[in-house]
């Protein structure tokens, strides 16, 4: 036993969000029980815990008897008789948010471009959204000291090339599985110095950037509330979107964007998406978003004992937690994991 111990590693499978190091302990045992030909094999499975709605209960070898496995050392003992496993709440009713009417999705505060860190963090409706904020990429493009927010465009093309053309990007996460409908991408206060002939085109990243969503009314030397609407998209799935402002046709111009209107519109861009202290905006007229549920418990239980799983949101009414294979392991309806057996099994 000395030799074969000195091989027996013991690792943490605790935590839900890591790979789950399962210990496999095979044996070749003789007639007389003898563990003389046992050995200890490590197997390492990887597992991603956030994109899987299924997790599975893996029973190691099972000793036959309680005396057979008191003549084993403590530390090879429990590297046998862990069940290790993940749960996952499949069947749990979801946390739905939901959004209708003329709604404000993020929208961006005013900025000094040549001073502030990017990404820029947006404002945002938390209920839908976890995450927005502003970068820029592309040729052409350089920052401006000047806390108007404003960018220095160089793009004579007169056709537009999104692989080297510059733009603003605009990063939107949210918080789950989102159906959305789009409404309207604003510019709340915009104008073009320099050039009354630069193209402001918007694209978004559900085509990968390959047709335009429409046109920007701001190539004017005075700020304008201009905008696209997205009413005709209908609505779509989600869980992250970018939309990107790109420029070209423009010689050498200077971009502002400001965030003091409201200001009149050229284009028909309703007042009521406009106010003081934004300068970009993205709107819905629905949104709602699934967020899956979230587990805590034990993820390690000895064969023939218990261990709660527990979740957030509310359980469905009927069967919240099932079993796929009740030989390996059964689960009770407040979440109650017994190892039965060794084997696999899925809990949902």
């Amino acid at each position: 036993m000395t030799n074969m111990m000195k091989n027996v590693k013991m690792f943490n499978a605790d935590s839900t969000k890591n790979a789950i190091l399962v210990h496999s302990l095979q044996k070749n045992v003789s007639n007389n029980r003898s563990m003389k030909n046992t050995f200890l094999t490590t197997t390492i499975n990887n597992m991603n815990v956030m994109s899987t709605n299924t997790h599975e209960i893996i029973a190691n070898t099972v000793f036959d008897s309680n005396a057979q496995a008191q003549s084993i050392s403590k530390p090879m003992r429990k590297s046998n008789l862990f069940v290790k496993y993940l749960g996952m709440l499949a069947l749990l009713i979801t946390s739905i948010y939901t959004v209708f009417g003329q709604t404000k999705l993020v929208s961006f505060p005013g900025y000094n471009s040549a001073t502030v860190s990017f990404p820029v963090s947006s404002n945002f409706n938390n209920s839908v959204v976890t995450s927005a904020n502003l970068n820029y990429g592309g040729t052409g493009i350089t920052t401006v000291n000047d806390g108007r927010t404003v960018w220095s465009i160089a793009n004579a093309s007169s056709s537009l090339n999104i692989a080297t053309a510059p733009y603003l990007q605009y990063n939107i996460n949210f918080s789950g599985q989102a159906t959305i409908s789009f409404d309207r991408f604003v510019l709340d206060g915009a104008a073009a110095l320099f050039s009354t002939s630069a193209i402001f085109q918007l694209r978004w990243s559900v085509d990968n950037y390959a047709s335009s969503l429409g046109t920007f009314t701001n190539n004017t030397s005075s700020y304008k509330l201009t905008s696209v609407s997205l009413s005709s998209l209908g609505s779509l799935q989600m869980n992250n979107v970018s939309f990107r402002v790109y420029i070209y046709n423009s010689g050498n111009v200077l971009f502002y964007n400001s965030d003091t209107g409201p200001y009149a519109s050229p284009d028909g861009t309703p007042s009521s998406y406009t106010a003081y202290g934004r300068n970009v905006s993205v709107w819905v007229s629905s949104a709602s978003v699934i967020v899956p549920p979230t587990i805590s418990g034990t993820t390690s239980a000895l064969v023939s004992t218990t261990s709660q799983l527990s979740g957030t949101n509310t359980a469905a009414a009927s069967s919240p937690w099932v079993s796929s294979n009740t030989t390996v392991a059964t689960v009770s309806s407040t979440g109650l994991v017994t190892a039965q057996a060794p084997g696999s099994a899925t809990i949902t």
